[in-house]
């Protein structure tokens, strides 16, 4: 059983015995904490520098033989490091192809293509989400540059045609005043 240290409750030694029972069985008696499976430090250490030491010892060891086939090893795995992540750009390159043939910005594939290598979804939809967004911000411009002024004022129907008004002003004008024209012309605008 854990020693209790009665100093940590307040006036227990100017308390009456029914007092200092009642106050000890309201304290709190932390548990015993059983160390029997804990190494000390200084023996870890200990072992922690024998392993280093017969670690390096193993090493020195080595037979050429188990160099060369260590040194195959480290290659070999260099290699298939190196052919997972071409497959893992051809096939961020693939989606993020498709998503551009989806008319997604290149921005917006690329991030879409991460997504779903990724297996996130929700920010598969957001960026799904950005993209409609802007295709409509598109569609609107598109729609707003085909549409054309109404005609009769000037607007873009009349580009083409002669204002009626201004060739009868202009006929008359020269009637009146012969070839200078201009000058009676320029009293009307």
């Amino acid at each position: 059983m854990p020693n209790f240290d009665t100093s940590t409750i307040e006036g227990f030694d100017s308390m009456t015995a029914d007092q200092k029972v009642e106050a000890l069985l309201k304290a709190e008696i932390p548990e015993k904490v059983d160390l029997s499976k804990f190494v000390s430090k200084e023996t870890f250490d200990k072992k922690a520098s024998e392993a280093a030491s017969l670690s390096k010892q193993l090493k020195d060891k080595m037979t050429d033989d188990e160099a060369k086939e260590a040194e195959k090893n480290k290659v070999f795995e260099d290699m298939k490091n190196e052919l997972e992540n071409l497959r893992k750009e051809k096939q961020l390159s693939d989606l993020t192809s498709n998503y551009l043939n989806l008319g997604y910005e290149k921005e917006l594939a690329v991030e879409a293509a991460k997504a779903r290598m990724d297996g996130d979804l929700k920010k598969e939809f957001e960026v799904g989400e950005k993209h409609r967004l802007a295709l409509e911000k598109k569609w609107k411009a598109e729609a707003i540059d085909r549409t054309h002024n109404p005609g009769g004022a000037g607007g873009d129907d009349d580009k083409d045609k002669p204002d009626k008004a201004v060739e009868k002003a202009k006929e008359l004008a020269k009637a009146r005043y012969g070839t200078n024209y201009a000058d009676a012309i320029s009293k009307y605008k």
